[in-house]
């Protein structure tokens, strides 16, 4: 039965809100050990793109991505843990005394570490695998999709924002798309399709970056 109408736009956004809850729940069971929370955040951004393709997420392809990601999201990860470790050291820094410079800095650095947050799983899915690809994708996305990659942010500041002012009758189920619905807007913004090949982009900034080896970025 086709729905229209009113009651088909409630009905495709129920099945929207159910799938991003799903991938919700999905990407819950997979950071559980805490360990695999690397893992867990790239196949979240997967399943976020394949609902963006149309298809509905499933467990098995949650599984598999988390498997075959296993190297790439520990690369990725040190690019997080890196600013989010200077950002720490500074502001510790701050609170005992060293001034506003420190507390700046470390700001800064937290501004970094959520940039790093928002762009360092979809890396990841670009790699394919392939660890170094995500130090490339990475460097790719910042030098040549600069405003992409700030507004890929955007989603999750958002939803921290909603998710500090909703009313507490509601947050049952704002949380169920806590991280699923930032997650698509993420990759909707720094969705690579449309954008040029990285061959046509070397000549506007890229290209001593992608001599970094001799391989390029797997596409």
């Amino acid at each position: 039965m086709k729905h229209t109408g009113l009651v088909g736009g409630i009905y495709r956004a129920c099945s929207i809100f159910s799938a991003l809850a799903w991938i919700s729940v999905l990407w819950l069971l997979g950071a559980s050990l805490l360990i695999t929370l690397p893992l867990a955040t790239v196949a979240l951004f997967d399943a976020a793109a394949r609902l963006l393709d149309g298809e509905a997420p499933t467990w098995r392809r949650f599984a598999r991505t988390m498997k075959e990601s296993a190297g790439a999201s520990w690369v990725a990860l040190a690019f997080v843990a890196l600013p989010a470790s200077l950002s720490w050291a500074l502001l510790s820094v701050s609170r005992s005394g060293a001034g506003p410079l420190a507390a700046g800095a470390g700001m800064a650095m937290i501004a970094v570490t959520a940039i790093a947050l928002a762009i360092a799983p979809y890396a990841c899915l670009k790699a394919s695998g392939d660890p170094l690809s995500v130090i490339r994708w990475i460097g790719y996305l910042a030098m040549t999709r600069t405003l992409r990659t700030l507004l890929a942010v955007v989603p999750w500041a958002g939803m921290a924002i909603l998710f500090a002012i909703c009313p507490s009758q509601i947050i049952l189920v704002v949380a169920s798309v806590a991280v699923s619905l930032p997650a698509l807007g993420s990759v909707a913004v720094l969705n690579t399709k449309r954008m040029p090949a990285l061959r046509r982009a070397r000549p506007q900034g890229i290209h001593a970056f992608s001599q970094f080896t001799s391989k390029g970025i797997r596409q």
